[in-house]
């Protein structure tokens, strides 16, 4: 597939605390990383997966997809599917003097626990470099690990910064990230989604 996005289906698991969640997972230099989170009902979902870096022709992607009970603990792997993504960025970084974006924030919720997948796509027409999301809980929410970001909390405030495979965000693109985390009983969306400081993001 020669585009930033993979559809994949599953066929639904079954456990007996219950389906909290399916992750799509990726091995990057032996560590597995989760690139998408989708709810328990879920057997299709879209994944959005990082241009390769700058001068980087290509980047082979191999993904695989596991199930996670309301307990935490994982199932086995599904088979693994290849994704390459083409870098058609051809021109050097330049400052960026307007940007607009769109936030799209997906909570999967359990007794306590939570997945969150946020979709960060980048409508205005010049690329987001070196991009950092930040917004606030309102409930005592709290991050306990993330993906596909660098991910840190203080007191209600939640930054997501870019990590090193996928620094910028270019025009048309959508970036998937997103978190697990805990909640003590209720758990509302935050809606005052910041990109890079200064921008309000649409939700």
């Amino acid at each position: 597939m020669y585009m930033n996005m993979a559809r994949l289906r599953w066929a639904p698991a079954t456990d007996d605390d219950g389906i909290a969640c399916y992750q799509v997972r990726e091995n990057r230099d032996g560590v597995a990383v989760t690139v998408a989170t989708f709810s328990s009902t879920a057997t299709l979902g879209d994944v959005y997966l990082p241009w390769p870096p700058y001068g980087v022709p290509s980047q082979i992607h191999e993904l695989y997809i596991v199930a996670v009970d309301t307990k935490g603990a994982t199932g086995p792997a599904s088979g693994t599917v290849s994704v390459k993504i083409v870098n058609d960025v051809v021109t050097s970084p330049s400052a960026s003097p307007r940007l607009t974006c769109r936030v799209e924030y997906y909570p999967f919720t359990w007794p306590g626990g939570m997945a969150v997948n946020i979709a960060l796509t980048n409508t205005g027409s010049t690329p987001i470099y070196n991009w950092k999301l930040d917004f606030n809980f309102t409930a005592g929410q709290q991050v306990t690990y993330g993906w596909v970001a660098i991910w840190s909390q203080t007191g209600t405030k939640v930054t997501a910064t870019a990590p090193p495979f996928v620094k910028d965000i270019a025009p048309g693109q959508t970036l998937n990230i997103g978190f697990n985390g805990t909640h003590s009983g209720t758990n509302p969306s935050p809606d005052d989604f910041r990109l890079n400081d200064t921008i309000g993001c649409t939700s």
